[in-house]
């Protein structure tokens, strides 16, 4: 037993230095902010939460969730993320980026997926999201309508995607083919990255189970709690539940076609930079 005790420094250097390899995202993290308040609708401490929960469900899903607040833009909203994502294209692949913009002239909010997010968050999901946040944004309850949203993206980004989006033909004309080609690089990627992070864990897993070994081969207990307990002068003195968990089914509600109600510039499309992406938009 000593000597496998000797070996464990090296075991665990080895499987941080996998863990860094599996992981090029993290290589990256520091580059993403998962919220961006410059129109100051959170206190720090909910700017703080937030940033906690996007990072949590990103990394869960494998995917980027952005929040953005401004106090204006010369631009529509729908403009303001896709120049956004253009100009993070290099950090961003798979991402749902919101945008509040609180500016009384264009006062209102807008909704993008972009990459594998065109088609789990589809215009008809990303309407239903607007009508869940859209009362909490019209009462002022901004932090509420952000957990709201954090929510509702975690729920379908789990479905089975669909391609109920539209796209004009001048978003076709912006369509570049090398940016899909890029993309498919990165998808390409992102399934190595899976590959050898599910590699990792049978490799920790075999470490575990060679270390258990190692410590059971300097002897074996016989002794059982039979040598101790009389089974015919026993009884159970005393027995009680715990209530664990709710689990909670949730059914998407199915939408009409919508013309983005409320003044917004919603629907999907593509930037100016050749990024497809799903959208909707809503004044509140």
């Amino acid at each position: 037993m000593k000597q496998w005790m000797h070996q464990l420094p090296l075991i665990f250097f080895f499987g941080v230095l996998l863990l860094g390899l599996l992981s090029p995202q993290a290589v990256f993290a520091s580059e993403v902010t998962y919220v961006s308040d410059d129109a100051a609708l959170f206190t720090d401490d909910e700017k703080e939460a937030l940033e906690d929960t996007c990072r949590e469900v990103s990394n869960t899903n494998d995917l980027d969730i952005i929040i953005l607040t401004i106090n204006g833009t010369d631009l529509t909203r729908k403009q303001y993320i896709e120049n956004y994502y253009d100009s993070m294209d290099s950090v961003l692949s798979d991402a749902v980026i919101l945008l509040i913009n609180m500016d009384s002239d264009n006062r209102g909010v807008e909704l993008q997926g972009y990459g594998d997010c065109e088609s789990t968050l589809s215009d008809d999901r990303i309407e239903s999201i607007l009508d869940d946040i859209t009362p909490y944004l019209s009462d002022g309850a901004y932090y509420n309508s952000m957990n709201a949203f954090i929510d509702d993206v975690d729920y379908y980004v789990n479905l089975t995607p669909t391609t109920n989006y539209q796209h004009t033909e001048q978003d076709n004309q912006n369509y570049r083919e090398d940016h899909s080609n890029n993309n498919n690089t990165v998808n390409t990627t992102s399934f190595t990255t899976k590959s050898l992070r599910n590699l990792l864990i049978a490799v920790v897993i075999g470490v575990i189970s060679v270390l258990i070994m190692a410590y059971n081969s300097g002897g074996r207990m016989t002794t059982t709690q039979s040598a101790y307990l009389d089974a015919s002068h026993s009884k159970i003195l005393g027995q009680y539940d715990h209530y664990v968990r709710t689990t909670t089914t949730r059914v998407p509600k199915p939408k009409p076609p919508q013309n983005n109600s409320g003044g917004g510039f919603g629907g999907g499309g593509v930037s100016a930079g050749g990024s497809s992406h799903s959208g909707g938009g809503r004044s509140f």
